[in-house]
């Protein structure tokens, strides 16, 4: 088997296994990190993928918890 074709069964592989860990609003939610951090490591991910379609709802999602400050907080109380 060629590397190409290893690299692409990989990358399916690795989407496959990102999909049964993604939550019905289209976010994933780990322990160790915030959650906006990881929505926009995949709009990243999405965006190099070429699956620019897929990326809207994590944009309005981060769009929903920015604050009028414009900023991103991962609790209420932050300064």
């Amino acid at each position: 088997m060629l590397l190409y074709e290893k690299v692409h069964e990989e990358i399916a592989r690795r989407t496959t296994a990102l999909q049964t860990m993604q939550r019905q609003d289209g976010t994933w939610r780990f322990c160790f990190e915030g959650a906006p951090l990881t929505d926009c490591h995949m709009i990243f991910l999405l965006k190099l993928l070429g699956k620019d379609k897929e990326i809207e709802p994590f944009v309005k999602r981060l769009a929903s918890l920015q604050t009028n400050e414009g900023t991103w907080k991962l609790y209420e109380d932050e300064v």
